[in-house]
Parts: C-alpha cells; structure tokens; sequence
C-alpha cells in the first residue's frame, strides 16, 4: 500500500506528483490519484489515476500528515 501524502512517479510515462487518494474497486484493482506539483503558471491541475503496481515512490516523507487518525467527511463513522 502507498501512503498518502508521499511523491510518487509513473513508470511508464513519467508523470510524477503527491499521492492524494486511494480507491479501491470491487474487482480488487487499488488505484491512486496523484495530483502534480504547480508549475512556473502556479496553476493547480487535476489528478490523474495509476494502478498501484505502475506507480515508484520517489520521496516517502509525506508533504502532509494528517493528525486525525479517524476518517473524516460525509460517510464517516
């Protein structure tokens, strides 16, 4: 499992940036988001969607700790 927070690259295309979400589907795949740096315009870009296997951790001191240790949002216990 990647932990959230940390920087990450794709393997095959290079696309790097900070895990921020993991989903899992039923058909057992997991996949992460990660969203990229802001570049030289400051624009913030979308994520994009790797499978776990493709992605390379390349920094894995997170940029965020979350203190919460219980989940937070709409749908939390």
């Amino acid at each position: 499992m990647i932990p959230l927070g940390v920087k990450a690259r794709d393997k095959i295309t290079g696309f790097t940036g900070i895990v921020i979400c993991r989903a899992y589907y039923l058909t057992g795949c997991t996949r992460y988001g990660v969203r990229p740096l802001v570049g030289d315009d400051m624009k913030i870009r979308e994520a994009e969607w790797f499978d776990e296997p493709i992605l390379e951790i390349l920094d894995s001191e997170p940029v965020f700790q979350n203190p919460a240790e219980t989940p937070a949002g709409p749908g939390a216990g």
